[in-house]
């Protein structure tokens, strides 16, 4: 492990700690929104979903595969990636990881099919997994 891959690692934790702030800010808002969506509803929702999806991607993306290359591992297909976080204790589920992935292309390529209402409930619904894989990570990497 050099201190360019250490560096990339710890840079990456940092941007997943702003995300996960940004993230909890807009569930607070979006909980209790209730239809009929006003506009300033949806654009809190568009928020809600777009951190969400940016979440996602920096835990996954970034993080994760940045992680697997300090510890010398292989990260391999997004499935790979998945077990082997559930193999380091990083997320209590790969399943819930897949999920958290499948609603993060959702948001990213189909938002505009998709119901506010929709969208909203699906990010609430996986957001407890997604910001427990984030600390898990970060506790992890502190840890090192």
């Amino acid at each position: 492990m050099n201190d360019e891959d250490k560096s990339a690692l710890l840079e990456n934790l940092k941007d997943l700690d702003q995300s996960v702030e940004q993230l909890r800010y807009s569930l607070e808002k979006c909980k209790d929104i209730v239809e009929p969506f006003s506009a300033s509803d949806l654009e809190s929702i568009e928020a809600l979903s777009a951190r969400f999806a940016r979440t996602a991607d920096i835990l996954t993306q970034k993080v994760t595969r940045s992680l697997m290359l300090y510890l010398r591992e292989e990260a391999g297909t997004f499935i790979d990636l998945a077990n082997r976080m559930e193999k380091l204790h990083l997320t209590e589920s790969a399943q819930s990881v897949i999920e958290i992935r499948d609603l993060r292309n959702d948001i990213v390529h189909e938002y505009s099919k998709r119901d506010s209402r929709d969208v909203r409930e699906s990010c609430i619904a996986l957001a407890s997994a997604l910001l427990d894989d984030a600390s898990r990570v970060s506790v992890y990497i502190k840890a090192l």
